[in-house]
């Protein structure tokens, strides 16, 4: 029998497509989902904080009032899809949001999928596809975004999906996918505005599709296919125009602009903010950020917020940042080159990215690896994409992806560019790189065509190249490093500090000696702030409080300094200089409850006074301290504000026998909210729960028995409430996160039942 005969056909040798894609999906789930227990997480960053109190607002019923009060206002739909859960789920509870834009990021690799099989070359789809398909499931950005609580992954979703049913429609000249791209538009404007700034290119396109579709039966004819451009440039226009102009007249009548407000009033902002480096370079001393600054939120938002009209508001930022560039035109265009190269450039930096703390070891491995991975992959794709958008594919498509290439490379640089600015190009870059590996060895339209290709792909990639492998100091004056090196860093971060928490670990069991020991030759080998704090624990538990307090009185005022340096001096029963260390100014603001609870050694107590200066170590999940504005002692006064999920410890307050925990409490609330409502519990389970009335009072709860000696853990568990604009703000403006209040807690005492 020949080979030829005994060669399984090629359809038996290939698994079939569908089941390569089932696995691509089922991967992209499973990391979208997975990333929750590693990516390193500290609470709200970017505008997270901003997004979730918007919709807390209007989940409970205020409408969007929340931005009465605020700069700018937002486009509605991501804040209505938030609000959608919070009303259901609450404010505090956020995994049902993360695991709808899990599976909306999920759909979004699907639609690349599709996306690619329209518009990659007729006879090389296969390949084109699963690369494709791959990409974007293992792309890292699109994993973290799909965890935030950020607008993208939903912007994402709806733009895949616009730009896949206008390239139907284009294929295929049927009227419902023209109708059904304009509605997703628009859809996607109301996530993000800046989509409607593309809108036009987009209209452009379907006139030029639409004058190419020939009428059936008959060919391409002059005015004919005009007329059919421009009824489906009409129709795109009035269905995009029937889904934002109904918002833009409520938005309007709702805020009470003297102008139409189109979707939102972030443009002025952005405009100013973007304008803001070319002023500044003429005018270094106006900055209220320092003269080194080149962007200060504080004082663009100290010139708008005396406007109270939102549309007047906008239309002052757009006049203050015309009047910038008129003024210093030059310093406006090297800022915008510079944003282009921060727009194409890898960067370590960006809250987004969730690395802080990474050279101190506070970014797991597994989050390090996936960073790289996500820089590797965009400086890959980014030239590769640019070889397939010169290539020939045969298919109409490709028209809106560079329009929306183009346009995001040009408006960013005039604004103001951040890698997160990105990630809405990704996917389409994506397709294009799939195109190009799926093409690779197929012969060019043109000599000239296939060395512009080549060039313009090559000069791509050395643009990329340096701050991924090698950034000279002298080509980066803010002395970012190369993406390798910072991972490097991060890597051997972890190394340091795994060897300082072994030396932690020897501390809590009391062999000091050993401890020592390991903690002076890793001093030898590389002394860091780690190693300092530890060589001020084991001064003060050899009884050498003096040297202790000495160390850390020489270290940088790192909040970690303040709270061993107020613990030393309360272990000596020095409690004046103690609160005098635990209320300063480089300590409170951070508040560090977590960080106290697992590493002070507070000494034993039954009773904790929350807010008086001293309950750090005994406190978790608590914010800063508080007191009312009218007291006298505002240690004696003070009070701390629970958040969703709350601890207390009281250390060493076991007798062995039931107590009762005696809790004042009080549960003020703004006024239309809902009554809060606790539960008090100890690490074995709930215990009881009660409604809190708007007023301090003592609650009694029985705690069941716990070994002589040992600690007691409360658990307190409450509903929350956001605060109004003016708090968010405020502490915005000074680098603080948001608060979800649950209830005051002056005081928490163990008594026996009698």
């Amino acid at each position: 029998m020949s080979r030829t005969l005994m060669r399984r056909p090629a359809a038996v040798e290939r698994w079939p497509l569908a089941y390569h894609v089932v696995l691509i999906l089922g991967v992209a789930c499973a990391l979208r989902l997975g990333a929750w227990w590693v990516l390193p997480y500290h609470g709200f960053v970017s505008d997270e904080a901003e997004y979730l109190a918007a919709s807390a607002w209007l989940a409970q019923g205020r409408n969007f009032s929340f931005f009465h009060q605020w700069i700018w206002t937002r486009p509605p739909l991501y804040i209505m899809f938030l609000a959608a859960h919070i009303r259901f789920f609450g404010p505090e509870t956020v995994w049902p949001i993360r695991l709808s834009q899990a599976l909306l990021s999920t759909l979004s690799v699907g639609l690349v999928l599709q996306l690619t099989v329209m518009l990659a070359p007729a006879h090389h789809k296969r390949p084109a596809i699963l690369l494709a398909g791959w990409m974007m499931a293992l792309c890292y950005s699109l994993v973290i975004f799909a965890f935030l609580l950020l607008s993208e992954t939903l912007f994402i979703t709806l733009l895949l999906a616009a730009v896949l049913a206008l390239t139907i429609w284009a294929q295929r000249s049927h009227w419902r996918w023209l109708i059904l791209g304009g509605v997703l538009l628009g859809l996607g404007a109301l996530t993000r505005a800046m989509l409607a700034g593309v809108l036009p290119l987009f209209a452009l396109w379907v006139l030029w599709q639409g004058y190419r579709q020939p009428a059936a039966g008959q060919g391409r004819q002059g005015a004919r296919a005009w007329l059919t451009g421009l009824q489906a440039t009409a129709l795109l226009t009035a269905v995009v125009s029937s889904i934002i102009l109904p918002w833009s007249f409520y938005n309007t009548r709702f805020f009470g602009a003297s102008s139409l407000i189109l979707i939102d009033t972030t443009g002025g902002y952005n405009a100013m903010l973007g304008a803001q480096a070319a002023y500044l370079e003429a005018h270094p001393e106006a900055s209220a950020c320092g003269p080194e600054a080149t962007r200060c939120d504080k004082m663009i938002y100290n010139e708008l917020k005396n406007i109270p009209d939102h549309a007047e508001r906008q239309a002052a930022a757009y006049a203050a940042a015309g009047r910038w560039i008129a003024e210093n035109p030059l310093g406006f265009v090297r800022k915008s080159g510079r944003e282009l190269l921060d727009m194409l450039w890898v960067s370590y930096s960006g809250d987004e990215r969730l690395s802080d703390g990474y050279s101190l070891g506070q970014v797991p491995a597994a989050h390090l690896v996936g960073l790289l991975w996500d820089d590797t992959l965009y400086v890959i794709a980014a030239p590769l994409a640019l070889l397939g958008l010169w290539r020939t594919q045969g298919r109409a498509g490709k028209g809106l992806v560079i329009a929306w290439l183009l346009y995001n490379l040009v408006t960013g640089p005039l604004f103001f560019a951040i890698n997160r600015f990105r990630l809405p190009l990704l996917p389409f870059l994506f397709v294009y790189a799939a195109c190009a590996l799926a093409q690779l060895g197929l012969r060019w339209p043109s000599i000239i065509r296939r060395r512009l290709a080549y060039g313009s792909a090559a000069l791509l990639a050395l643009t990329l190249l340096p701050p991924y492998a090698y950034l000279p100091n002298q080509w980066e004056p803010n002395q970012r490093r190369a993406v390798l090196l910072e991972t490097v860093i991060g890597l051997r971060g972890l190394v340091d500090a795994e060897r300082c928490a072994q030396i932690e670990q020897l501390i809590e069991r009391g062999d000091l000696a050993a401890a020592q020991q390991r903690h002076d030759a890793e001093d030898r080998r590389k002394p860091r702030t780690c190693l300092a704090l530890l060589q001020s624990q084991m001064f003060a538990l050899n009884g050498q409080p003096d040297r202790a307090l000495n160390l850390l009185q020489k270290m940088d005022p790192i909040p970690e300094r303040y709270l061993l340096e107020g613990d030393i001096y309360r272990q000596i029963g020095d409690l004046p200089r103690a609160q005098g260390a635990f209320v300063s100014t480089r300590l409170e603001p951070q508040n560090p409850t977590e960080w106290a609870w697992e590493h002070l050694q507070p000494p034993p107590a039954a009773k904790i006074d929350l807010g008086n200066g001293l309950d750090w170590g005994y406190v978790d999940g608590f914010f800063q301290r508080e007191y009312p504005p009218e007291a006298i002692d505002k240690f004696a006064a003070g009070f701390r504000w629970t958040g969703p999920v709350a601890w207390l410890r009281f250390k060493g307050a076991g007798t062995g026998a039931a107590q009762v925990l005696q809790l004042r409490v009080n549960g003020v609330r703004p006024a239309g909210q809902p009554q809060a409502q606790l539960e008090v519990g100890t690490p074995a389970g709930l215990i009881e729960s009660f409604a809190v009335a708007p007023e301090w009072q003592t609650l009694r709860v029985p705690v069941p028995p716990n070994p002589a000696g040992e600690d007691v853990v409360v658990i307190l568990r409450s509903t929350t409430f956001v605060p109004g604009p003016e708090e968010l703000q405020a502490r915005q403006l000074a680098r603080q996160k948001l608060r979800l209040l649950g209830v005051q807690v002056d005081w928490a005492e163990l008594v026996s039942p009698k």
